[in-house]
């Protein structure tokens, strides 16, 4: 995992080791075979959105088209080095007979993901369901020129809540609607939106999901729980067995009508990741990702939890506990961070402190830890469409 030449690549040709992202303030590893992976993999595929009035006849036709060289082309916008791409890399190669892939790194300038998206013109994208609302806005503006070819087209999203908001700006972008998929590293695949009432499924052939209160007892239907004990019934090799996280969720009273056999869950109310919003020299504010400091972090290796906190506008704290004390951990700390913000072209206007804590607090009211804490939107954001807040 440490050495980045080895992303997406199996080892000793049968494991995939997988980096969670430390939302929790802690990473793990967790392993996967190719059995797994296989299954895995052939869920995401099986369960992609299909546009209203697509036959089996209609699918079938598409399929076999891939054999003559019409390929799907997917845009895979993500964090780099991140878990979606790794996933990606390790499909099996017979996989490239149906699909052509462009990879994109989340953090290019938006003018050039734009520009690369207009020369790859995309059958399908999958990326952070945030990122949704900025290509739909660049549509909207006439920047972005994409227009999905039917009917294999679609549009998948996760690692944060999916809004309204961002939904109805891909409607009326591209008359498309974005499918929510819900999942971990430790489990990889949890739940997928209804393609027909957009209700969030439980995938419970892959997993178990027990929504439990704080003392780890079952909560009623209807009720949202403020942990989730996951059993992960696809990875054999690592067991993942009523395995916790923070995530706040429930199972819903109401089936869904469409038909499907999984259970129907209430909106996620997981985790979501603040912008930070820093003041321009010539006046306003834009808009940086903290995913810029998560990824470099992964690799700090004596690091045990971190929080990062905009203590005023131009100001950011960085709270860390070490794995062990001493070291040099506050200088590696330092230079991952100045790093970032010098490829933001943010270091000579961002005041950085760093303070060795023994723990990171809680949120008293949710009890998670609160790795990103913003000052939140300046009460006068310009909301128009300005690529400098990207």
């Amino acid at each position: 995992i440490a050495n980045k030449s080895n992303y997406g690549k199996l080892y000793r040709g049968k494991f995939l080791p997988i980096l969670t992202s430390g939302s929790s303030g802690e990473y793990a590893i967790v392993v996967y075979d190719r059995q797994a992976l296989r299954i895995i993999q052939a869920s995401l595929f099986a369960r992609h959105p299909l546009l209203k009035g697509r036959s089996a006849r209609d699918q079938i036709r598409k399929i076999l088209s891939r054999f003559s060289g019409a390929r799907m082309r997917a845009a895979i916008i993500a964090v780099p080095q991140g878990n979606l791409g790794c996933m990606v890399k390790s499909a099996p190669a017979f996989h490239r007979l149906f699909t052509k892939i462009k990879m994109i790194s989340l953090f290019d300038p938006i003018d050039q993901i734009v520009a690369t998206l207009n020369n790859f013109q995309p059958t399908c994208i999958l990326s952070n369901s945030f990122f949704y609302g900025l290509l739909a806005q660049e549509q909207l503006a006439g920047h972005l020129q994409i227009s999905f070819r039917r009917p294999m087209a679609f549009m998948a999203g996760g690692g944060e809540p999916l809004t309204e908001h961002t939904q109805n700006l891909a409607r009326k972008a591209w008359d498309m609607t974005i499918q929510d998929d819900y999942g971990a590293v430790e489990c990889y695949f949890m739940g997928a939106s209804c393609k027909d009432y957009g209700n969030m499924h439980a995938m419970n052939d892959l997993c178990i999901l027990e929504m439990v209160d704080s003392d780890h007892k079952a909560v009623a239907r209807g009720t949202y729980s403020e942990k989730i004990l996951i059993t992960n019934l696809a990875n054999l090799l690592q067991p993942i067995i009523r395995y916790e996280i923070d995530d706040v969720a429930g199972y819903s009273n109401t089936p869904c009508d469409c038909g499907l056999p999984f259970p129907t869950l209430l909106p996620i109310q997981g985790r979501k990741s603040d912008f930070l919003y820093f003041e321009k020299p010539q006046g306003g504010y834009e808009r940086f990702h903290p995913y810029r400091f998560r990824v470099p972090l992964f690799y700090a290796h004596e690091l045990r939890q971190y929080q990062i906190v905009q203590t005023a506008r131009n100001e950011l704290t960085f709270y860390y506990v070490p794995q062990i004390n001493g070291g040099g951990i506050k200088q590696q700390l330092r230079q991952i961070i100045e790093k970032a913000l010098e490829e933001a072209s943010l270091e000579s206007r961002i005041a950085l402190k760093l303070k060795h804590v023994e723990t990171i607090h809680r949120n008293d009211r949710s009890g998670k830890f609160e790795i990103i804490k913003s000052l939140g939107d300046p009460f006068d954001l310009d909301v128009s469409l300005d690529r400098s807040k990207y």
